[in-house]
């Protein structure tokens, strides 16, 4: 039985990797192409790039949690004692990291936290809490965080505006 379950679940996974890379491949072309002879303009080609970078993401998303969501995969294999993890292992943690930077590019932060958060949660329990994130998902989650910071309120009032009292005084809320 798990062996036929494998194999169609391997060919499951490969067609949305197929569809993701799609849907990424379309949003990178559009960053490349000029506007076109029909008088698209900048903005509507940064919607529609933005619209393959989300399917993009979505699919890689659905594909970093349902490759090891069983144990019936002979593909899953979580490594203990120096072993490295198993081929499908790796490949969904490299389709989170690739999810988790495209909801980063497109300043989604809430969802870059929640993929992160569901997936962690799935993975320790999957592996019995032998699974650790590697060091590159650590940073790809760290930068994906970082690109909205600088879209985050000012810490300082308008100066033309009198500061509320609880502001004022410095102490903590």
């Amino acid at each position: 039985m798990r062996k036929p379950f494998t194999l169609y679940h391997d060919y499951f996974l490969q067609v949305v990797l197929y569809a993701a890379e799609y849907e990424l491949r379309a949003g990178q072309q559009l960053a490349g192409e000029h506007l076109d002879d029909e008088g698209e303009t900048v903005e509507e080609q940064r919607k529609r790039q933005r619209a393959h970078y989300s399917r993009a993401a979505q699919l890689y998303r659905t594909y970093a949690m349902r490759a090891c969501d069983s144990p019936v995969d002979l593909t899953v294999t979580f490594g203990g004692s120096g072993r490295a993890h198993g081929e499908r292992v790796d490949m969904s943690e490299r389709t989170l990291r690739r999810c988790i930077t495209l909801y980063g590019i497109l300043g989604s932060t809430h969802m870059v936290n929640q993929v992160y958060s569901a997936y962690y949660k799935l993975m320790k329990t999957i592996s019995a809490k032998a699974w650790e994130p590697s060091n590159e998902t650590l940073q790809d989650l760290q930068g994906a965080q970082a690109q909205t910071n600088p879209y985050r309120f000012p810490a300082k009032m308008m100066p033309r505006e009198p500061t509320p009292p609880h502001l004022e005084t410095g102490g903590s809320s």
